[in-house]
């Protein structure tokens, strides 16, 4: 057999990219390797994006790392929670409907406020919301919530229903938009006229991450939504800018405070009414507990603000009570320490911008008090120089006509609040007036009877007087009734109008128009003496409104006659 030889090559040009004999027959016969570290690398080039490495003469190849896919792998976008509980404040307000800048003008937003809350046992998002004198309540859902329903509309049961969250459901890249409903006062949480829940629908917001603002400790969330207030409609635009300092409140806190925001005026509440087992908190056992007074919930924070403590000892309340005199005391007003006023009546809300003095447990715990520009109207009135109101009533010109202002301002008539209100005797024709304040442009004016009763409620600050400050025009209607033909039958859907002014002698003067039998009749009627003092269970201004309401508006009859209706009193 010849021998086998092997053919000497020449040597390389470059002696250092020679291998050796053992380097090239171990090697010479293995499989290409699939591991990219070990391939070899060429210089100066880069085959389909990949990246060369220049080894040098002789050197070594060294692993680079690469990231693995664990490390490589982004967190899903849905397992991305946002911390939206925080304070915000408002930035914008876009008004959206036409007419919002001619009856509003420019939106003093300096004192408008958010709080989004979390509560962790059982799950609800809610805001509390502070616009001026407009106090309450957001509660949210998830848009999904709504979208599974073929109408898509939810009572207000309904909504409470989902507004229960699922475990840790928060807003998140994938769920920004949420379904809100509110409620809220008028003229703050503990005064005023309930409002937000007439409203049959719901309205959307959405979370956004806030970029720009680099916080993310802090700040990064801002929040968009539509707010529908008075038959108008807001665009708020909110970004957080703190930290809450006090707890959310406990679902059934939560649930209590929503029902109290309920106007018996919307409808029956029977079926959002909540059980007495789901308004109650959960028992506890204290195994040394002091005689408590009152939940934590109606006065002030205690030295300890745990969300846990329900009650206050006996020390606490008179800690609370000692710096409610001493606040009372630098703010100049008087403190009213009655044995049947509880000790309660500690905490109060923002303070209204005229003297107040403690009241009882309803809305008006503290009853307002008359500033020094105001004018007492309240007291006997006779109607003077007005013959044709003599003619127009067929009375004798010798009899006289009389009228008796008075203020409701009594803490226990909850329902009635601060109105203006008068009873009047003209002959034989006995009845109620009620008045108004005139507001703005004609356009404004209560066009029906529902909204003028809605407007007989006073806001803080209003009080007859001189204007600027105070009010000297009113709108007015009236209700009575006839020894002979009994009720007046459609004398309330007539409205006047009524001024208040001091004449030459400094004597009050009012002058009004009054509406009798299709003529309107101008009078002219003088202070002659002030009132006796009114007692608590005095007659109220909706009992006698209520009482003088004509025979064809009761529920009893066969039909009633409604405010817009064709009839000739409408």
């Amino acid at each position: 057999m010849p021998r086998v030889t092997r053919s000497k090559k020449a040597p390389p040009e470059d002696a250092s990219k020679s291998t050796s004999l053992s380097e090239t027959s171990s090697t010479a016969l293995q499989p290409k390797s699939t591991n990219t570290l070990k391939r070899p690398f060429n210089e100066g080039t880069d085959k389909k994006g990949k990246r060369s490495i220049s080894t040098g003469p002789k050197a070594k190849r060294s692993a680079v790392s690469r990231p693995t896919s664990a490390t490589s792998k982004k967190p899903k976008v849905s397992e991305e929670k946002w911390d939206v509980e925080g304070v915000y404040t408002i930035k914008d307000v876009d008004k959206v409907t036409a007419d919002l800048k001619r009856r509003y003008g420019t939106l003093d937003i300096s004192s408008f406020s958010l709080k989004v809350f979390y509560t962790t046992c059982g799950s609800y998002l809610y805001v509390i919301f502070t616009f001026g004198e407009l106090q309450g309540i957001i509660r949210l859902c998830p848009e999904e919530a709504i979208k599974s329903r073929s109408n898509k509309i939810l009572t207000s049961a309904e909504f409470e229903q989902v507004c229960h969250l699922k475990d840790s459901q928060k807003p998140d890249p994938k769920t920004k938009r949420w379904v809100m409903r509110w409620r809220g006062r008028a003229g703050g949480m503990l005064l005023g006229k309930c409002v937000g829940g007439e409203i049959d629908n719901y309205y959307i917001g959405t979370f956004q991450r806030d970029i720009p603002s680099g916080k993310e400790d802090l700040c990064g969330m801002k929040m968009e939504f539509v707010f529908r207030y008075d038959d108008n409609i807001f665009l708020f635009h909110a970004t957080k800018t703190g930290n809450l300092t006090e707890p959310a409140y406990p679902p059934w806190t939560l649930k209590k405070k929503w029902n109290d925001l309920w106007n018996s005026d919307w409808g029956s509440e029977s079926e959002d009414s909540p059980s007495e087992a789901e308004s109650t908190p959960p028992a506890k056992s204290f195994s040394k507990a002091k005689p408590v007074l009152k939940a934590q919930e109606d006065l002030g924070s205690p030295a300890s603000t745990s969300s846990e403590q329900v009650f206050f000892t006996i020390s606490e309340l008179k800690a609370l009570r000692a710096k409610a005199m001493a606040d009372t005391a630098a703010r100049g007003e008087i403190w009213v320490d009655k044995e049947e006023v509880p000790m309660a009546i500690l905490r109060r809300p923002s303070p209204p911008p005229y003297q107040s003095i403690p009241g009882g447990k309803g809305f008006n715990k503290f009853i307002e008090l008359p500033p020094d520009w105001s004018w007492d109207v309240t007291g006997h009135w006779e109607i003077k120089g007005s013959p044709r109101l003599w003619d127009c009533l067929g009375v004798d010109g010798e009899t006289p006509l009389t009228m008796l202002f008075r203020v409701s301002n009594n803490p226990l008539h909850t329902r009635v609040r601060r109105q203006l209100w008068a009873t009047f005797t003209f002959g034989k024709l006995l009845g109620t007036m009620r008045f108004s304040p005139k507001k703005g442009p004609v356009s404004n004016r209560p066009d029906t009877l529902k909204k003028f009763e809605q407007e007989c409620v006073l806001q803080s600050g209003c009080w007859p007087g001189d204007s600027p400050q105070g009010q000297n025009e009113w709108y007015i209607r009236w209700r009575g009734r006839s020894s002979v033909f009994s009720s007046e039958d459609g004398s309330d859907q007539w409205q006047g109008e009524s001024k208040f002014k001091k004449g030459e002698s400094g004597k009050l003067i009012f002058e009004s128009t009054f509406m009798h039998n299709f003529q309107p009749v101008l009078f002219t009627a003088e202070r002659v003496r002030a009132r006796t003092p009114s007692k608590k269970n005095e007659t109220t201004v909706l009992t006698c409104w209520d009482s003088d309401k004509p025979e064809s508006a009761r529920r009893g009859r066969t039909y009633i006659v409604p405010a817009n209706s064709n009839w000739p009193y409408s």
